[in-house]
């Protein structure tokens, strides 16, 4: 296996373990740890609803649940776009960016870097 295809290996091992943890912590298994994955990117806060649909190929359906989910736990806002009523934008609270540094220090402790 050549660098590249380690790297990646380590990578896949990591993101499988940050999303147990995930799974653990959320007490969820669906397209929620994805959605929430997809939120604590780096210095991404907020997305708007379409844009995290066409990123991650998921059905609006799945990703509502999601959302709906992550919003009873209290880690996302849902609101309206206020320069563009159409739109609508997910955005981790407080809680949820307290959760996404609590994910970067368990992830160092895995060996994420």
């Amino acid at each position: 296996m050549d660098y590249i295809g380690v790297i990646g290996m380590f990578a896949l091992k990591g993101i499988h373990k940050l999303g147990k943890l995930i799974e653990k912590r959320l007490k969820i298994k669906n397209h929620t740890v994805l959605v929430f994955l997809y939120l604590i990117e780096v210095d991404k806060t907020e997305v708007e609803f379409q844009l995290l649909i066409k990123d991650l190929e998921i059905s609006p359906v799945n990703v509502t649940r999601a959302i709906q989910h992550l919003l009873g736990e209290d880690f996302v806002e849902f609101m309206i776009d206020p320069n563009d009523t159409r739109k609508k934008i997910v955005r981790l609270t407080d809680k949820g960016k307290a959760f996404k540094l609590d994910l970067i220090e368990e992830f160092k402790k895995i060996g994420g870097n």
